[in-house]
C-alpha cells in the first residue's frame, strides 16, 4: 500500500505522531501544518490521498477543499473532524471530499479509508 498521502493538520504533535504511524504501514507521507502551503504542495507534487484536519472556519475549509480538488481531482480527500455538522460534510462532498472520519478514530478504520481512496486515485493499481 505505497500510496502517497498529504497530511494537513495544524497541531504538530497530532500530525507528527499520526504521520509516523502511517509511514510504518508503508504509506509515503508528506506533512503540512499550513493548509495554504499544502494546496501549493498538492499542485506541485500531487498525492493519492489527502488527509485534511478541518479547522475552526468551515467556510475557509470549503474553499480550501475546492482548491485541493481542483489541484488534484483524482486524489481522495478524507476529512479528519472533531464533530462537524452534517451540512458541512455534505457540502464538502460536493466539492470533492471522498470520505470523512471523526477524531478520535481507530487507526485500522483510517487505513481502510486511505486504502479505498488510494484505489480510487489509482484504479490501475491492484494493491490490496
Amino acid at each position: 500500500m505505497a500510496y502517497t498521502v498529504l497530511f494537513i493538520a495544524p497541531e504538530d504533535s497530532f500530525r507528527q505522531q499520526l504521520s509516523v504511524l502511517l509511514a510504518a504501514q508503508g504509506l509515503l507521507v508528506t506533512e503540512e501544518a499550513d493548509p495554504e502551503e499544502a494546496v501549493r504542495v498538492l499542485t506541485d507534487h500531487g498525492a493519492d490521498v489527502v488527509l485534511y484536519a478541518t479547522g475552526e472556519s468551515h467556510e475557509d475549509d470549503l474553499r480550501r477543499i475546492q482548491r485541493m480538488h481542483d489541484a488534484a481531482p483524482k486524489a481522495g480527500i478524507i476529512l479528519l473532524e472533531n464533530g462537524g455538522s452534517i451540512d458541512f460534510v455534505m457540502e464538502a462532498r460536493k466539492r470533492g471530499v471522498w470520505d470523512d472520519i471523526l477524531i478520535p478514530f481507530e487507526l485500522t478504520e483510517l487505513l481502510e479509508k486511505i486504502r479505498a481512496a488510494g484505489k480510487r486515485a489509482r484504479p490501475e493499481d491492484k494493491q490490496e
